[in-house]
């Protein structure tokens, strides 16, 4: 056998097996509605790529959106650096912020 078709084998494998995965766990989710989850079922089963993409998405912010509440999402998405946040992209930071930062901590020689 060549390597292209061990590849393809190996490619095809992994995708129904995740197919698989995906119409299972929409087949067991307590949390859809039933008329809900036959749509989702139907939709998974009838078109394999997009209707698992779509599902696991669906997912995905259905289960962000139950495990973290708005108020406890950070409202930048680097809420730690703040020269990354949307909110003040046009402030330049201050030269003098870095000038006191280099003062307070000396650099050692190793």
């Amino acid at each position: 056998m060549q390597s292209d078709t061990v590849m393809g084998y190996i490619i095809l494998g992994t995708a129904v097996a995740l197919w698989i995965w995906v119409l299972l766990d929409c087949i067991r989710d307590t949390t859809l509605e039933p008329v809900s989850r036959k749509r989702w079922i139907a939709f998974v089963a009838l078109v394999p790529g997009i209707g698992a993409f779509f599902y696991v998405q669906h997912r995905r912010s259905t289960h962000k959106a139950l495990n973290y509440p708005r108020s406890e999402r950070p409202s930048t998405p680097f809420p730690h650096l703040p020269h990354l946040s949307l909110s003040g992209h046009n402030h330049e930071p201050d030269t003098e912020d870095f000038v006191s930062q280099e003062q307070e901590e000396p650099h050692r020689d190793l």
